[in-house]
């Protein structure tokens, strides 16, 4: 039976001519000749795929123009979606969305510095009617985990190389709790002084560092603890209120437990 009208307007039932791709058609015509199918139909067996085939779906070389407009694209994403407006930012430093800054103008962040999601920085400009002048400096290569605050009535100083887990809360202010002075969020802020962290601190994850407190370089704050005094270089705090239980000792390079020290 020779190939008829009948493959132009195929038939769907089961047992009747089977319309073929192309691809099939060596292994389905001889001579000219259609081979038909008198049960149920069968998938065509694939065909072997050739290396050209393969090639045509790798990577493409990028040219160098291409690579320039990447580079460039990526840039400006990063200042549109990363780098808020009229925060003072060094190269290559980034703060990440969903975030929450008041005062912008009032906060400084060096290079290289990364900022997660979910974080807040406040710096404060009045409360309950007063003016204030808060202030949030963070220096080069600091990098704060998701769900940090930073909230700031006078100051708050963070050194290069500061590395903020999860939750970690810094203040240098209070709300006024006297009774009979009216409600809490009406009564003016207090603060035993601006925060000052140095160089190269590690703060764990859900740690408080309350007003006054300054901490030497090198500090390592475990987990969940708080801060209400401040403590020298080289000193490893845990608990509620934190207490110093270990000093590194530059001589042995090793940290050692902490007897006289405060």
């Amino acid at each position: 039976m020779t190939v008829d009208s009948r493959l132009r307007r195929p038939k769907h039932n089961l047992g009747t001519v089977i319309r073929v791709p192309l691809w099939t058609a060596s292994a389905c015509l001889s001579d000219g000749q259609l081979i038909e199918s008198r049960g149920p139909a069968r998938p065509p067996r694939m065909a072997p795929i050739s290396l050209e085939f393969v090639d045509y779906f790798r990577p493409f070389k990028h040219s160098a123009s291409q690579l320039r407009m990447a580079h460039f694209l990526k840039v400006l994403v990063a200042h549109i979606f990363l780098r808020p407006h009229g925060l003072t930012m060094g190269a290559n430093s980034t703060v990440r969305l969903p975030r929450y800054i008041l005062n912008p103008r009032q906060i400084r962040i060096g290079r290289n510095t990364h900022i997660l999601r979910h974080c807040r920085l406040e710096a404060c400009s009045s409360h309950s009617g007063g003016p204030l002048d808060g202030r949030i400096t963070i220096g080069d290569d600091v990098y704060v985990g998701p769900h940090c605050m930073f909230v700031a009535m006078i100051g708050i100083d963070i050194a290069d190389g500061c590395v903020f887990s999860d939750f970690v809360y810094v203040s240098d202010s209070a709300h006024g709790l006297k009774p009979g002075a009216g409600p809490i969020m009406k009564q003016p802020l207090e603060s035993k002084g601006r925060v000052s962290i140095g160089k190269s601190c590690f703060i764990g994850l859900g740690s408080s560092i309350l007003p006054g407190v300054t901490l030497g370089e090198h500090c390592i704050v475990g987990t969940r603890s708080v801060v209400t005094r401040s403590f020298p270089a080289y000193s490893l705090l845990v608990g509620n209120p934190a207490r110093c239980v270990k000093h590194y000792d530059l001589a042995s390079s090793s940290w050692v437990p902490s007897v006289s020290r405060p």
